[in-house]
């Protein structure tokens, strides 16, 4: 797959889930950076960096050690300034704010795209069955209700499923 103009990284295509939401990562020593703000990788650094000089990042960076989070040797795809994983685990640039999974093996790399795909499944099916919603609710004959809710069926099974595909994931690796 060809990487986005906006958010190419030599030799590295982007990753792109349902819903053209574009993830992003850095392979280092068999350690793959995924991004998970999807909005961070459309912005560049002139939207990105707005305002923040060296000096607001350290700051930032010393606030993060002070409050338990740990530095990481893993720099940021988008800024180049190493990442932190904060005490629940989360791990996050202090530059640009965005949140990244570290993964070691090809095996998890596939795990987390698998659950970055469901989850934006199941968000862009909810937020289609709030549209329905509003269409049921103007809808004005018997045809039009039963489309609407034919629709709505058909969105709620497929959030059912995507919640339950995650959960058996999570069972069978707790």
């Amino acid at each position: 797959m060809p990487p986005h103009p906006t958010n190419a990284i030599p030799s590295l295509p982007a990753l792109v889930t349902a819903g053209a939401r574009r993830h992003q990562y850095k392979k280092t020593a068999r350690r793959y950076v995924f991004s998970l703000d999807p909005a961070a990788i459309a912005m560049f650094a002139s939207e990105r960096h707005t305002a923040r000089s060296e000096e607001e990042v350290v700051k930032k960076m010393a606030a993060l050690l002070k409050s338990g989070a740990a530095m990481l040797e893993q720099t940021c795809p988008t800024c180049s300034v190493p990442l932190f994983r904060l005490k629940t685990g989360e791990v996050v640039c202090p530059s640009c704010g965005q949140r990244y999974v570290i993964v070691s093996s090809d095996e998890e790399e596939l795990e987390v795209r698998g659950n970055l795909t469901l989850q934006e499944l199941e968000r862009v099916a909810i937020e289609k069955l709030a549209q329905v919603s509003l269409e049921l609710k103007a809808a004005r004959d018997y045809s039009e209700v039963s489309e609407a809710l034919d629709a709505a069926l058909n969105l709620l099974r497929v959030v059912d499923y995507a919640r339950r595909i995650r959960k058996g994931r999570e069972a069978s690796q707790g």
